[in-house]
This record gives structure tokens, C-alpha cells and sequence, in this order.
């Protein structure tokens, strides 16, 4: 990496954490105003904070390059799993850990793709996958697709748009599809708020999805205010 880099700090509140940590490009983490010392391990470098220990390329990737769903894994470019440098960090959607070496926790580039490998968005590359969903129904089995269908005992629904969302109907009651995938597909979590990469609100591909830090203070901000659109009610 470039030495001459300059050094960014951003603001970030780990998942299901009400504390707030800054996270460097260069792949440093400050905490309560001090910079906290790497713990050096054979699957890469931690921090300490509150008692539980961090992997700091997550930490970067998921300040600097958002989160993503658990099918995409924080990739090292060169291989080096102590080079956390956010410019040497990427996702990539995996099906399985044979699709990229493996190192503990962490995902490094491997020689079996011919150029670079494949990165988010090359969705053609993407087979659809299914899990099932929770609606305490025991006469529908529900599933939701990480290409953003739905289907009920086998049979894709017919989805259509209101409020500004994808909408199925289930049993007379009208569900969110964004919110089927969310739950099913992003095991960091995700707040009320969604925003549409590509502002098509009947994409709710995985890869079209983000939830933006609306909060006061939050880094997203003003970059999605005019694309956000926010839901208190529970799923």
C-alpha cells in the first residue's frame, strides 16, 4: 500500500453495541480516545474492547465498505491477513469456503480465478438460494430468495409495489419483502431504514440492498436522505 496514504478515522457503532469505536483506513481502531493495541493472531489481528475481542479487517470493511449480507466475506487482496488496509480489503460472495483460500477467519485471494475474482454485483455468477421465514404459520411454509422472491408451499407470489415497497400477500396480510430478505440473509442486522442501490424499490436482490446509519451522528446521513426509506413497525 501507498505510504503516503492519508490516515481517515470514521465513527462506527459495532452491530447490537451501544458504544462507539473509530475505525481507520489504514486499519487502526481508537477507543474512548486511545488507540487500541493489535492482538496478533495465526487467523489475523483483533482489538480488545469491552471485554470481547474484534477481527479489525471486519471492523474496517464494515466502516468503510458497509455491511453486507453473510454471503459475502471480507476478502484480503494480497494475501496477507495482517494488511488491513481498507484499500487491500473487499467483499466477495462466496457459496462456500472452497471458493476462496481460507486462513481461520479470514478469505484471500487464490490463484483458481484466471484475473480477479469475482467481486459484488456480478450477479449473473449468483445461483438463487432459499430460506425459509418465521410468520408462525403452520399451515404456509414461507420462503424468500436472496434474489428477492418469495414463495408459499412452493409457489412464487405475485409481488406488487405499495408504500414505496415490494409487497406479497400472505393470508389476507400484506408483507415487505425487504424485510423477508433482511431477516433471512443479513446476519450483521439491519436497522428500519433501507435504501435501493439502484432506487428500483422491486430490487430486493441482497446486492441491491443497503441500510444506512440514519441517526443523527451517522455517516450515511446525508448521502441517503433523499434515496432512505424508513419503517419503525416490527417485522
Amino acid at each position: 500500500m501507498n505510504s503516503d496514504t492519508r490516515e481517515i478515522w470514521k465513527d462506527y457503532t459495532p452491530y447490537h453495541q451501544d458504544f462507539v469505536i473509530e475505525v481507520s483506513n489504514l486499519g487502526r481502531i481508537r477507543f474512548v480516545g486511545k488507540i487500541l493495541p493489535i492482538i496478533k493472531q495465526p487467523d489475523g489481528h483483533k482489538v480488545l474492547i469491552e471485554g470481547k475481542r474484534w477481527y479489525v479487517h471486519k471492523l474496517v470493511a464494515q466502516a468503510f465498505l458497509g455491511i453486507q449480507s453473510k454471503d459475502y466475506k471480507v476478502v484480503h487482496k494480497n494475501g496477507n491477513i495482517f494488511d488491513n488496509n481498507v484499500e487491500n480489503l473487499e467483499y466477495q460472495f462466496i457459496h462456500n469456503k472452497d471458493t476462496l483460500g481460507y486462513q481461520g477467519n479470514n478469505y484471500v485471494r487464490r490463484s483458481i480465478f484466471d484475473d480477479d475474482p469475482p467481486k459484488i454485483g456480478s450477479e449473473p455468477e449468483i445461483e438463487e438460494v432459499w430460506k425459509l421465514v418465521n410468520l408462525n404459520s403452520k399451515e404456509n411454509c414461507v420462503e424468500v430468495s436472496n434474489l428477492g422472491e418469495v414463495k408459499v408451499n412452493d409457489k412464487i407470489l405475485e409481488a406488487f409495489l405499495k408504500d414505496k415497497a415490494k409487497t406479497v400477500k400472505i393470508n389476507g396480510s400484506e408483507w415487505k419483502v425487504w424485510k423477508f430478505v433482511a431477516e433471512a440473509f443479513f446476519n450483521e442486522g439491519y436497522n428500519h431504514n433501507v435504501a435501493y442501490k439502484d432506487k428500483n424499490l422491486m430490487n430486493c436482490k441482497i446486492t441491491n440492498l443497503i441500510f444506512p446509519d440514519m441517526t443523527e451522528n451517522g455517516d450515511d446521513r446525508v448521502k441517503y436522505k433523499n434515496n432512505v426509506i424508513k419503517d419503525d413497525l416490527p417485522f
